[in-house]
């Protein structure tokens, strides 16, 4: 418990308790401290569910994109590097998405999808809301590179690049939580000679 400590706020929450702690979580965010939480819960999938219900959701598609080389597509956007992802637009499924959010942010148009590796969830204010749930579906894909990337500079996005997986592992890699635990598992997954699925 005490190493749980160590790296984040925890807070065991009962069920009417919820909304309650996370406008708590997020004022406290709001005052410039990092939003980093550990919410432990007997039932993950209930309290998962709960959230959902309580709190606006938006669902978003991303790709983890291999080249011929085995290198991985990433992005810097607004000062974090990170992976091509975006909302899944209104009668539109989260492969199609996936593969058109990888296209608009970098460029890339010969394509392959194949298998979902994971999902990730974060939460965020806005003008409106003082939780936004954001839940990310990510894929993998392969890509046959021909050209440059073009960054998609009216979303923020300054580079599009191809890294060695190594580049995931080192302190250059400055990138969100969520994305840093979505890496680590993915490579653990290509190191053992294939890709895990969650």
């Amino acid at each position: 418990m005490d190493a749980i400590r160590g790296l984040a706020n925890v807070y065991f929450i009962d069920d009417d308790e919820v909304e309650k702690t996370f406008r708590a979580m997020v004022a406290e965010a709001s005052s410039g401290r990092q939003l980093n939480y550990v919410l432990l819960s007997e039932q993950t999938e209930k309290s998962l569910l709960d959230f959902k219900e309580r709190f606006p959701v938006i669902v978003a598609a991303g790709g983890l994109v291999l080249n011929e080389q085995g290198q991985i597509l990433t992005i810097f956007r607004n000062g974090f590097w990170d992976l091509p992802k975006g909302k899944v637009e209104r009668d539109e499924d989260r492969k199609s998405a996936a593969l058109r959010e990888v296209s608009e942010e970098t460029g890339l148009i010969q394509v392959n999808i194949s298998e979902k590796v994971g999902i990730t969830f974060h939460a965020f204010s806005d003008e409106k809301n003082p939780v936004v749930i954001k839940e990310t579906h990510w894929y993998r894909m392969n890509a046959r590179m021909r050209g440059e990337l073009k960054p998609q500079l009216e979303e923020g996005i300054t580079v599009a690049r191809w890294a060695d997986a190594g580049f995931f592992q080192t302190p250059d890699f400055q990138s969100y939580d969520s994305i840093r635990e979505l890496m680590d598992y993915f490579l653990s997954g290509l190191t053992a000679g294939g890709t895990k699925g969650v």
